[in-house]
Order: C-alpha cells, then structure tokens, then sequence
C-alpha cells in the first residue's frame, strides 16, 4: 500500500513538475520573443529620424486597397519599448533578429544615404519600403548587403537612377519590385558590359519580377529567366524587339504584363491544350503584336484577364474563347478584327468589363443569356454592328459604363427601363443609335460623368428633371446633332469639362449658367438660334477654358472685354455664314494672329472696325503705339490676349476640324484632347486589372 502510494505520489509530483517547466519555458521564450536585439532597435529609431511625414501618397495606397498611415508614428513609446512589437516589424521568434520590415504606404519623405541605419539590419529577408517619397535618394549598392533578403518591394517611391548590380546579386531573392521607381535605368552599370538579360541571371529562385515603368531600352531574348517565374511586369520599359514565344510557356507563369512598350512586336504562339495553363492575367496592350487570334487562346482555361488593346491583331474572333469561362475582362479594343460579333461571348458568365470598341465587327448583336449578370462595362462603339440594341445591356442595375455609339444601330424604347435604378451608372454614350428619346433612366444615377447622346433624333425640350438636377460629376455631355428645342439656362453641372450642344435649335439667350462650370474647357453652341449677347462673365469663368464655338447663331453686341484678360482661350469661333448677319461690334483686337486675317474673314459683322478693315474706329483718346518686333515676337500673347487664334468668318466644319488639330499643338496637352475626342474625358476609369501572386 505504501509502495502503491509513494509510486502515485511520485507520478503526481512528475506531471506537477513538467508542467512548470513547461508553463516556465512559455514564459522565458514569450519573453525573449518580446524583446528585440539592442543594436537592432537603435537602428531603426535612427532610420526613423530621416524621415518627415508625407501624406501626399495616401491616394496612391488606396487605390490599390492598402491601409495608409504612419507606422513609424508608434515606435519608441513608453509603452512598446520592445520594437518587435512595432508597426511593420517582424521578428524571429527564436532568435529576435528583425527578419522583415514593412513600411509600405507609410507617408516617409526623405532620403536614404548609403550610411543609412537600414543596412545594419543584416537579418532582414522581407524589406518593403514601397509608396513612400524617396525622392533625391538613389538606390544604393547597400541593399546588396542585405544577403539573406528574399523578398524586396522599392516600388513608387520615386527613387532615381541605375539599379545597382550588388542588388541583381541578391541570389535569394524571391519577388523583386523596382516598378515605378526610375525615370532612367542604364544597360551599362557601373559602365560595366553588362546587359539587362545578363543581370537576371543570377535571380534563379525568382518567381515575382515587376520591372514596370523602368527605362530599361533593350533587345529581348531571355534565355535566362527563371523557370520559377509566376508573375513578370515589364510594362512600360522601352522593351524592343520580337518577344520569344518560350516565356508563354514558361510553366508556372500566371500573370504578364508587356503593355505600354510600343517597339516591342511579336505573336500569340499556339498553346498547348494537353497540358495545365496557369497563365491568369495577360496583357500586351499597346504593344506592336499582330497576326490572328489563335484557336488555341481557348486552351488558356485559368484566364481570368485578356488585354489586348492598341495592338495590331486582326482576323476573327476565335469561337474557342467560349471555353475562357474564368474570364472576367476582355479588352480587345483598336485592332483590326473582322468578322461577326461572336455569340461565343454570351457564354463568358463571369465577364464583367468587356470593350471591342474601334475595330470592324459586324452582325447583329444577340441579348446576353440572363445569367451572365456580371457585365457592367461594355464598349462596342466604332464597329459595324447592325440591328437592335440588346435589351439585356440595360437590365443589370449595377451597369456602370456603357458605350455603344457609332455603330448602325436602330433604335430601342429606353424608358420601358426607367422602372430600374441604375445608381452607379458612370458613362452613357448612344451616339447615333437612332433613339428618339432622352433616356429617362439615367435620372437614377448618382455618379453620373459622361453622357453622349449626339447625333440621333431625339426632338423637343430637354427634361425638365435633366436641367434642374445637380449633376456633380458631370465631367462630359454631349447632345450635339439632335432636334433640340427651348432654352438650357438653369444647367448644373460644376465640374463639367466637355459641353457640346451644337447643331440644335435651341433658342433663346446663351445660358447664364455657363459661367458657373469653373472646369469647363471645350464650349460648342454653334448652329443654333440663340439670340443673345455673349456673357461678360464667360471670358473668366473657367481658368482652363480652351475652345470657344459660338458660330451660326445670331449673336449681337461686343466681344467681350473679359476674353483679353489673363485665360487659357485658345480658339474663338463666331462665324455666321447661314443665318441672318451677326451684329458684332466694336474694334478688331490687334496682334500677329489677328493681323493675319484679310478684310473678308470678317464678313456680315457690319458694326466691327479697324485693322485690317477699311472702316476705321472712332477714338477718344491717342492710340497705343504698335508693337515693336522684338516685344511681339517675345510674347506669347497679343494686346492682353491668350487665345492663339480667332475665327469670325469662315465655313463652321473645315476651320473647326483645323482649329481642333492646331489645338493639340498649341495647348501642349494633345493627350488630353485625344481623349476628349474618344468620348472618355477622363471617364474611362476601368476596373482594377491586376492579380496578387502570394508567395
């Protein structure tokens, strides 16, 4: 009995024993986990001091759906002594080195030396210093000696320079993000031999490369990628040269993206259908591939992106794309595509943003199967489709831009939809599509930003509800060439950019309200009935007012004094060549653009005088002497003017057409103006094209 109790006893007093030892180790290992390395510690409060807080970033961050704030903003308080326990630091919980230090988004301006404490954290493997200001720093040889480092994210923080080779060296290295970074990139480091290709070759264990925005202006082959690669960005890198078909097939690669490298030609291979495609996101757009579409693109069954746009393509749509039923984007805008619109589409279920605008599809479009619910962008515009309008376009409430102008579409009842609340709806563009009617849904939209209803026949007043609305997004509307009728004075729409009415018969004053759009630079209300004087107030409304069309009205009075005080106006037309003669009066402005107009390019403006007509103007006071050649030719500007030319006489299309083309010159915003002319005036805010490779 005894024996049996001290054997309990003892058993007792050894699990009692065990567990303490157990609950101590916890304990000593907890603490030491909390607990950083001194010297460590040290050089991350001396980092810290090289910064200021810079919150310009934090638009950048959101975008891409990051937290932005400053981390470093908690280091060193009195009650998180251990830095292992501050924002973005990570340490082993075995040894308490610092392993990885995040300070992604973390609004830091300032500029990292090469003597910097950072390069003391000999440990680190994760270093992410990306959206931050950088800016004067250039990347430093030291990151080299981060020898342990297997994942290095420099991107967008506005570091200048080459890329050092110590950091092509970095034989560990995992995923390397340098996009955004550079404005120049030198094939020749340290004036070394050494070409791009060549610097990759030690980067075997790689499997994330973004190189996007990075001037690197090479020939490519590589024959020394990785073989590790899932994600490859070398957008926008000056890349040239016909791009090898072997990365294509590179066997774990889900995402590449080659856009925005114009010089850069090549063709889609044939896939392989026998084998697994991991390739998820592919985008060559703006690139100078061409040929056809292979039917084998039906082999690439895990895509769920295809950017193709600005490219040379041409020939049909395969019908095997039915088989991408992971697609959820397909850009495949200007091109040269032919053949009918494929009805394979309609099996894409999961496609949400659709655009094969500006290419030369035919045939009739059929409704979307109601189960493919997901579209809520789509752009067929400039093609050659014929027949009706897909009533299935307009049933999903959360269509956000639509644009189906320029085809030869007849027409469809739009307000049977105006039972639906299209509350994100963001663009709209029916140019002729033969409708009749103002669409009366687009009431519902809260974020209205471009509307394009020209050239179709819609007749009579514009909606009371359109007028009196106040459209805060409005950056874009356009219902020129329509049979329009009454007055459009009470207009809200304060940030509007584009207003195009022309080609109506809108009658009345010029709208009052026009001086309220503080944004507005194109202005066309020619061809119209308005009887009016021009605002005063309209010369200074905006400060970047460009385009000014007023022709073939029958507007009376002064040029405006407002016009020669300091504005952006470039162009002024108020030719009058069909209606009754305008009655604008008063003196012709003098300067070198003026000057260079003949008596007859103000014909019908009876009450104008002065140079270079006959009639001279009445003075009660001694003429400003003319200027001298060297202040003319100095000067950008005539007499106080800022526009750069000025048309009173001449026929409304061919001078419009010139006027516009010199505009893009003149203004030095040319791609601004493209992208007015393409109906998107900032509009085409697409969705996020972009797949996270975990590694």
């Amino acid at each position: 009995m005894w024996r049996q109790i001290s054997f309990h006893s003892r058993l007792l007093l050894f699990l009692v024993l065990l567990q303490a030892h157990q609950v101590l180790t916890s304990i000593l290992l907890e603490d030491h986990h909390r607990r950083c390395h001194h010297d460590e510690r040290l050089a991350l409060l001396q980092f810290k001091k090289t910064f200021n807080k810079n919150a310009s970033f934090l638009a950048d961050c959101d975008f891409y759906g990051q937290p932005a704030y400053p981390k470093m903003i908690s280091w060193n308080a009195p009650s998180t002594k251990d830095c292992c326990k501050w924002d973005g630091v990570t340490c082993d919980k075995i040894t308490g080195h610092i392993i990885g230090l995040d300070l992604s988004c973390s609004c830091l301006q300032g500029v990292i030396r090469p003597n910097s404490s950072l390069f003391g954290l000999s440990h680190l493997q994760r270093l992410n210093l990306a959206q931050n200001d950088f800016t004067g720093s250039q990347i430093s040889p030291e990151f080299g000696s981060l020898r342990g480092l297997t994942h290095l994210n420099l991107s967008s923080s506005n570091f200048d320079g080459e890329i050092p080779s110590e950091i092509l060296h970095l034989s560990n290295l995992v995923s390397l993000d340098l996009s955004g970074t550079y404005r120049y990139f030198s094939p020749y480091v340290r004036n070394e031999p050494c070409n791009f290709e060549t610097k990759l070759q030690n980067l075997t264990n790689l499997r994330v490369l973004s190189l996007a925005r990075v001037e690197i202006s090479s020939k490519v082959t590589f024959i020394n990628l990785s073989s590790s690669l899932t994600y490859l960005d070398l957008s926008s890198t000056g890349l040239f040269g016909n791009f090898p078909s072997n990365v294509f097939h590179l066997p774990d690669l889900q995402v590449l993206l080659l856009d925005s490298n114009t010089n850069l030609a090549g063709a889609l291979p044939k896939f392989n259908c026998t084998s697994s495609n991991s390739l998820k996101q592919l985008d060559l757009s703006s690139t100078s591939f061409s040929g056809v579409l292979p039917d084998s693109i039906g082999c690439l069954n895990s895509l769920n992106s295809l950017d193709l746009e600005e490219c040379q393509f041409s020939g049909a749509i395969p019908e095997s794309i039915s088989n991408l039923t992971e697609l959820t984007s397909l850009d495949l805008h200007s091109n040269f595509l032919v053949g009918q619109f494929p009805i394979s589409l309609h099996n894409l279920t999961l496609l949400s943003y659709l655009d094969l605008s500006n290419n030369q599809l035919k045939g009739q479009i059929q409704d979307f199967k109601s189960r493919s619910l997901a579209l809520t962008w789509i752009n067929l515009s400039h093609n050659m489709l014929t027949g009706s309008i897909p009533r299935s376009i307009f049933t999903h409430p959360d269509i956000f831009y639509v644009d189906l102008s320029s085809n030869s579409f007849h027409g469809i009842e739009l307000n049977e939809f105006q039972n639906i609340s299209y509350r994100d709806l963001y663009y709209l563009g029916l140019s002729s599509c033969g409708i009749r009617e103002f669409p009366d849904f687009v009431r519902n939209s809260e974020f209205l930003g471009g509307l394009d209803l020209s050239c179709n026949e819609i007749h009579g007043r514009i909606p009371t509800w359109f007028i009196s609305k106040e459209w805060d997004d409005l950056e874009y509307l356009n219902v020129s060439r329509n049979f329009l009728t009454s007055t459009v004075d009470q207009l809200s729409c304060k940030n509007l950019m584009f207003l195009d009415m022309s080609s109506n018969f809108l009658q009345g004053q010029l709208p009052s309200s026009l001086c309220n759009f503080s944004f507005l630079k194109i202005l066309d209300l020619s061809n119209n009935d308005f009887v009016s004087t021009i605002p005063q107030c309209l010369g200074n409304s905006s400060n970047q007012l460009n385009v000014i069309h007023l022709g073939n009205n029958r507007l009376f009075g002064s040029i405006p004094t407002t016009f020669s005080e300091d504005n952006t106006l470039h162009i002024l037309i108020l030719n009058d060549n069909q209606f009754e003669e305008n009655r604008l009066l008063g003196r012709i402005p003098r300067g070198r653009h003026f000057d260079t107009f003949e008596n007859n390019s103000y014909g019908g403006n009876l009450a104008l005088c002065g140079f270079p007509l006959t009639k001279d103007c009445e003075v009660s006071h001694s003429p400003s002497p003319p200027l001298g050649f060297e202040e003319e030719y100095e000067s950008d500007f005539f007499d106080g003017f800022t526009w750069k030319a000025v048309l009173l006489g001449y026929g409304c299309g061919l001078v419009l057409g010139l006027a516009m083309g010199c505009l893009m010159f003149l203004i030095g915003k040319p791609r601004w103006f493209i992208h007015i002319v393409d109906r998107t005036c900032n509009l085409r805010k697409r969705p996020r094209k972009w797949i996270h490779i975990g590694t």
